[in-house]
């Protein structure tokens, strides 16, 4: 995992906090947590940029483990073959399967759920209540839509679609006003920009790697941090000054 996304899951999951009386950002206090653990050797195999930061790690074997143990009754990896069904306290699932459906009933396991990570459609499985998740991922997942329900999360702050088969991006994702992260690389099935971005004044970090998915009025985003890819033009919301 990059050092960047998971300083984003810690802000999704309120992890950070800015100081009393403090200029630095939820991400420069992520960068530091993240440097004390390092220092502490609790992440391995470390990419690193050609300043020498890291870019890039896990977490060691042994951290693993002992994090696993601790968390067990909160944290759940369910994968195709699992007999146990997924209790309704879980907080962090993570769902797995080479189906490319859940082959179980997530049902009341959603209600308390802060983080779903699925490489798989879980949708018709789920729930339509997912009021407290606020870190949902379907990197990778063999999904060609997003349900409306989706548009209810008002706690979400960070949304995953890269790679995925969703053919657009679909107008109630304009109403998560709680969303940090927006992440929609390699989505080579869509064809036009989100209309209405603007209007998440929390915002502070997109992904895509698209130009004709560059959103128009970007300058609207009063919180970005992070835009990979601007495209300058000449109609109105596509302009330098937006920058």
């Amino acid at each position: 995992m990059t050092k960047e996304m998971l300083i984003q899951l810690w802000m999704a999951g309120g992890f950070l906090q800015p100081f009393h009386e403090s200029s630095l950002e939820m991400e420069d206090i992520g960068d530091k947590y993240f440097n004390a653990l390092s220092s502490y050797s609790l992440f391995q195999d470390a990419k690193r940029d050609s300043y020498g930061s890291i870019i890039a790690c896990k977490m060691h074997d042994s951290v693993h483990d002992l994090a696993q143990f601790v968390s067990k009754s909160q944290t759940l990896i369910w994968e195709d073959g699992s007999e146990r069904n997924i209790p309704a306290n879980i907080r962090h699932l993570n769902v797995i399967s080479d189906k490319g459906t859940a082959t179980t009933e997530l049902g009341d396991a959603t209600k308390k759920l802060h983080i779903l990570f699925s490489q798989v459609d879980v949708f018709h499985s789920m729930s339509t209540s997912l009021r407290n998740v606020r870190a949902l991922s379907f990197c990778n997942a063999n999904i060609d839509e997003l349900p409306a329900f989706l548009g209810k999360m008002k706690h979400l702050r960070f949304l995953d679609v890269s790679r995925t088969k969703i053919k657009e991006l679909p107008k109630f994702i304009t109403r998560l006003y709680q969303l940090q992260t927006f992440r929609f690389m390699d989505c080579w099935e869509i064809n036009r920009p989100l209309e209405g971005i603007w209007d998440l004044i929390n915002l502070r970090h997109i992904y895509f790697n698209q130009w004709v998915l560059m959103p128009a009025r970007i300058g609207r985003l009063t919180c970005l941090k992070t835009l990979q890819l601007f495209v300058v033009g000449q109609q109105k919301g596509h302009q330098i000054e937006e920058l």
